[in-house]
């Protein structure tokens, strides 16, 4: 009978420890899940922000640009009532 205890105990030993590793991989996958979670939204971030900045750039090169075109307009004003004799 001595034997047969011995046996069953190394077998429970091997299923808790099988058990165990188990538990650990799983563990070690929920991490890694995790992981890739943060990394997938930190990156949709950066590109979040990165399309703002795009966005605020455009507006502004748009911006620069009118007020160019009004200078230009203005500028063209100012010569026609300056100059009205060449008509520029």
């Amino acid at each position: 009978m001595s034997l047969i205890s011995e046996e069953e105990e190394e077998e429970e030993e091997e299923e808790e420890e099988e058990e165990e590793e188990e538990e650990e991989e799983e563990e070690e996958e929920e991490e890694e899940e995790e992981e890739e979670e943060a990394e997938a939204e930190e990156e949709e971030e950066a590109e979040e922000e990165e399309e703002e900045e795009e966005e605020e750039e455009e507006e502004e090169e748009e911006e620069e640009e009118e007020e160019e075109e009004e200078e230009d307009s203005r500028y063209a004003m100012c010569c026609c009532v300056i100059h009205p004799v060449i008509g520029i």
